[in-house]
């Protein structure tokens, strides 16, 4: 199962909540606490791979922060 449970959640792999969201593997109440604890978290290092960048974005657009989203895209 792709999601893990809250108490043992590792902050170091933030994608593996992302695709939990996109799969609709989790309900309202935990898509909240992802957002809150993981995505806008400034203490959770950001992703790094453009593959899993991809990722937070379309949860970012879906989870109504799209102009957020456009502005993680670089522009060459």
């Amino acid at each position: 199962m792709v999601y893990i449970k809250f108490q043992r959640l590792n902050y170091q792999r933030p994608n593996i909540h992302y695709l939990a969201i996109l799969f609709g593997l989790t309900d309202e109440k935990r898509t909240a606490r992802i957002l809150e604890t993981v995505l806008r978290n400034p203490e959770i290092p950001p992703l790094t791979t453009s593959f899993y960048k991809f990722f937070e974005c379309d949860v970012l657009c879906r989870c109504g922060f799209i102009e957020e989203a456009f502005a993680e895209i670089p522009v060459s």
